[in-house]
Parts: structure tokens; sequence; C-alpha cells
């Protein structure tokens, strides 16, 4: 599990994957978590059994710049608990 936290609206929510990144030419650009300026929190949306696609929510982190319309954001990925032995 992923735990997101939303600096600015003082909210948190969980997801399923994220993508740091950072702008190029007022692109979203992937790059390595150290150089990093911001993320996607991304979660899946099932629309079918078959058929599921990501829903990104884009952050950035305190003290970076990116677009400048991001929410102030963190996250921290939060071990699942282990299975218990039978």
């Amino acid at each position: 599990m992923i735990l997101v936290t939303n600096i600015t609206k003082g909210t948190q929510s969980e997801c399923d994957a994220i993508e740091t990144l950072t702008l190029d030419n007022g692109e979203y650009i992937p790059v390595d978590p150290d150089k990093a300026d911001g993320f996607a929190a991304l979660t899946i949306i099932h629309v079918s059994p078959s058929e599921e696609y990501y829903e990104a929510e884009y952050f950035v982190f305190d003290g970076h710049e990116m677009k400048g319309n991001e929410d102030v954001g963190e996250y921290e990925f939060i071990p699942e608990p282990a299975e218990e032995a039978l």
C-alpha cells in the first residue's frame, strides 16, 4: 500500500503506484526519485473484468516547482501485514 499525504489540503489517501516526475517543456517526465520535483499518485480504475486504467493525481514536493497547479504532497510505502501461517 502507498499512503499519499496531500499537505495542501491536509488529507490522506491510498494509491496503487507512484511515478516520480520532473517538468520538461511543460510536460511531466518520469525520473529517478532522487531527481524528482513531484510525483503522480496512480490508482487503478476497473472498467470491466478485462479492462482497467490508471487515474493520476499530480503532486509537487515541498520546496520544488512544477506547473504551479499541483498540491504539495508526499508519499510513504506501507508494508502489507504478513499473512499468518495456518
